[in-house]
C-alpha cells in the first residue's frame, strides 16, 4: 500500500511539472517577437530558391542519366558494327584463300606436277599471295576485302583464258 501511494505521488508530481512547463512555455512565447512581413518575404524567397535548386538538381540528374545511357548504347552499337565488319572480312579472306588455292592448284597441275607436289606448292603460293594482298590493302586507300576481291577476279579471268 505504501508503494502504491509513492507511485501516485510521483505521477501527480510529474503531471504537475508538465503543466507548469506548458505554462512557462506559453509565457515565454509572449516575449518572443512576432515574425514581420519582411521576414516572411525572405522566408518565401528562400523557399522559392530552394525549390528551384532542387528542381535544377533533379533535371541535371535526369539529363546526365540520359546522356550516359545514350553513350553506352553508342559504344555497344559501335562494337557490334566492328565485330560484324571483322566477321565479314574474315569470311571474304577465307573465300579468297579457297579460290586462290584452287587457281594455283589447277595452274600447277596443268604444268605437269603431281597432285601432292602441286598441293604443297599451291599452299605456299596462296599464303604468299594473301600476304601480298594484305600489304597492298594496307598501303592503298582501298579496303582489304575490295583488294582481295579484285585480285581474285583478276586471277579468275587469267585462269579462264
Amino acid at each position: 500500500m505504501a508503494a502504491q501511494v509513492g507511485v501516485e505521488l510521483v505521477v501527480k508530481g510529474l503531471a504537475s511539472f508538465k503543466s507548469s512547463m506548458s505554462q512557462a512555455q506559453a509565457y515565454l512565447q509572449m516575449f518572443r517577437p512576432k515574425i514581420t512581413l519582411v521576414e516572411r518575404a525572405f522566408q518565401a524567397l528562400g523557399n522559392t530558391i530552394k525549390g528551384f535548386a532542387e528542381g535544377a538538381v533533379r533535371t541535371l540528374s535526369i539529363t546526365i542519366g540520359v546522356l550516359l545511357r545514350d553513350a553506352v548504347r553508342s559504344v555497344i552499337n559501335t562494337f557490334g558494327e566492328m565485330i560484324n565488319t571483322i566477321v565479314e572480312a574474315t569470311a571474304e579472306f577465307q573465300r579468297l584463300e579457297i579460290r586462290l588455292n584452287q587457281f594455283n592448284l589447277n595452274t600447277l597441275m596443268e604444268s605437269g606436277l603431281s597432285f601432292n607436289e602441286a598441293m604443297e606448292k599451291s599452299i605456299k603460293l596462296t599464303e604468299e599471295q594473301l600476304n601480298w594482298t594484305i600489304k597492298l590493302a594496307k598501303s592503298s586507300p582501298y579496303d582489304a576485302t575490295d583488294v582481295a576481291t579484285s585480285y581474285s577476279l583478276a586471277r579468275s579471268w587469267i585462269c579462264g583464258r
